[in-house]
């Protein structure tokens, strides 16, 4: 029996969760049921979660982390040893090994996710999610916003409520604040303000620049401008990082935190160590600008949902800083008696994930589940040419789907072609708040031909835009005077090329058969697409070194899995990478 999960994927942790008897239960590793979101690369093998947290401490170089902050930047390409990946690549080997775990801990194949995402996300950012999640092997049943789900753990245990709920979502590395009204078992979203790099990694960078300082005062010296070896400053700075961490979390329970480093680095034949107090008012002075921050953000999520603080019932904190002593002041202070405990900030999100999941795949009686509404995140629109007071101006935004629109929704709006004897429409679709398109971001553009050419403003072209509950984007373009209809579907975004990098590692985390398994590749269909240049490998290997042949074995072990497992893409890219690493010894 197939199974779908739900997923939190964090900045700094993901989580898992499924549907246990009509209810959300989570699924835990080996370890724990909260998974660093961290992947390393070491000696061509990858590593996710607690193991990539073990390589982590002992070679920084060989690990990625916070990736998922850098999802949809343009040019952003993240070193992981000697190798490039594009952020949503890492997530995809991530997503693979929270695949993994929920299918030993459920003894069963899963197939389908409920993935989430900050609400503050972007269509592009979405969408890349997605394609990360397909690229591990899943079917993305559904992105939806990490509050939402928050509040979705909530409200299936509350289905009669009638209450104003305000979801403070502060991760490892984004931050949400959700507006939501429930009532009568409908969850309907009123409002959604976030910021995508505000998280706990800023309280945790406070304290270390913190340190850094009483480091530099107290020895006289610059750190780390003094430490030339780059291994050795990766390790400085992790010492110092793992340090602002612990601290942080002793700061929500105590009113101050020891820090103790024995040994940080050598300086000049120096050693260079660190011993100090910090106190919860000397952190919460540091951190004041970031927790102000969430407090303006606050007051936008409300205003654009036409409540006052007053009119909340109930408050959910979601996303581990939330235990941080200085946010859980700041809430109380706002909205005084109004906070739940009955929710884990941990588990909230792929709980509701879950549930979400759950009612899909009718494991939730649809009698009693809920019935949720969501907002689109930023306004959408087209660039268009506009006239004012007989003046021409370019590039001006014009929105078709405002921030705050109800979810799924439709607009259509009417234009007139620009020019004398236009025959053809450039549509160029953007998101953001900005007046002019230069200032947001450009999420597709097509052009549309077969407008009879006439004078300019003759010819009408109608624009319709359906957006739908997966952040999908559906454009229609028409041409009433001739019954044209150009349809566009905006999920195939414009995405970096591939690092190439990223498919044997997608490989490496799936369950590996075994050596004996994996000989019998030649009894699969895919077999006669490489079995030249697997023989020859094979005939080389007998004549190299073994330090050769290792490079070889990883790349020829995972085109005999791929052959096995019927991935035809697969398969011919790994056919021509080693056929360009037997290349190198062709005089052998």
């Amino acid at each position: 029996m197939s199974s779908i999960i739900g997923i939190d994927l964090g900045t700094t942790t993901s989580e898992i969760a499924y549907i246990k008897n009509g209810k959300p239960e989570m699924i835990s590793s080996k370890i724990s049921k909260i998974i660093p979101s961290l992947v390393a690369i070491k000696d061509r093998k990858v590593y996710t979660g607690h193991t990539a947290e073990n390589i982590l401490k002992a070679t920084p170089e060989n690990v990625a982390l916070e990736f998922k902050r850098e999802i949809g930047k343009s040019g952003v390409k993240i070193k992981v040893g000697d190798e490039d990946f594009l952020p949503h690549e890492l997530s995809a080997i991530l997503l693979k090994e929270l695949k993994g775990i929920a299918e030993r801990y459920l003894e069963r194949e899963v197939k389908e996710a409920v993935i989430t995402v900050p609400a503050n996300f972007n269509s592009y950012q979405r969408q890349l999610t997605k394609k990360a999640g397909e690229m591990a092997g899943f079917k993305v049943e559904r992105i939806i916003n990490e509050p939402t789900a928050a509040a979705m753990a909530y409200g299936i245990d509350n289905l009669e409520e009638e209450s104003k709920i305000l979801v403070y979502d502060l991760g490892g590395g984004t931050f949400d604040v959700t507006v939501l009204e429930m009532f009568s078992g409908v969850l309907e979203v009123r409002s959604s303000r976030g910021n995508n790099t505000l998280g706990g990694k800023d309280f945790d960078r406070v304290i270390e620049r913190f340190i850094l300082e009483e480091i530099n005062k107290k020895n006289k010296i610059d750190l780390y401008n003094e430490i030339t070896d780059r291994e050795q400053l990766l390790l400085a700075k992790t010492t110092i990082k793992e340090c602002a961490v612990k601290a942080k979390k002793e700061l929500s329970t105590k009113n101050s935190a020891e820090i103790f480093i024995p040994f940080i680095s050598f300086v000049n034949d120096d050693l260079v160590n660190f011993q100090s107090e910090l106190t919860r008012d000397k952190f919460n002075e540091l951190t004041k600008h970031l927790i102000d921050s969430t407090a303006k953000t606050i007051e936008e999520a409300l205003k654009a949902a036409n409540y006052t603080k007053e009119d909340i019932d109930k408050v959910i904190l979601v996303g581990g800083a939330t235990r941080i002593f200085g946010v859980n002041e700041l809430v109380e202070s706002l909205f005084p008696g109004k906070i739940n405990k009955g929710i884990n900030p941990d588990e909230a999100v792929a709980m509701g994930a879950a549930v979400q999941a759950g009612i899909k795949n009718e494991e939730i009686n649809t009698d009693t589940s809920l019935i949720v509404t969501d907002r689109c995140s930023y306004n959408i629109g087209i660039n268009v040419q506009s006239i004012k007071g007989g003046k021409k101006i370019e590039n001006v935004f014009d929105c078709l789907i405002p921030v705050d629109s109800s979810i799924p929704c439709s607009k259509v709006e009417t234009y007139y072609t620009s020019y004398d004897w236009q025959t053809i429409v450039n549509i160029q679709v953007y998101e953001g708040y900005a007046p002019f398109v230069y200032d947001n971001t450009e999420i597709a553009s097509f052009k549309v031909d077969g407008i009879p050419a006439k004078l300019k403003g003759e010819e009408k072209i109608e624009v319709e835009f359906e957006y739908n509950l997966n952040g999908v984007l559906e454009v229609y373009v028409s041409i009433p005077s001739v019954g044209k209809v150009h349809k566009e579907i905006i999920h195939n975004l414009k995405v970096e090329q591939s690092s190439g990098n990223v498919e044997k590692y997608l490989i490496d985390s799936q369950i590996v058969v075994n050596k004996e398994e994996l000989e019998k590749w030649k009894e699969y269909e895919l077999a006669d697409l490489a079995k030249k240049t697997i023989e020859l490998a094979e005939r080389k290997m007998k004549k190299l070194d073994k330090d050769k042949c290792s490079e070889i074995t990883v790349v020829l072990d995972n085109l005999k899995q791929a052959i096995i497992s019927g991935n035809k893409d697969l398969v011919d890219k790994l056919e021509e990478k080693l056929t360009d690493i037997l290349f190198n010894y062709r005089g052998i």
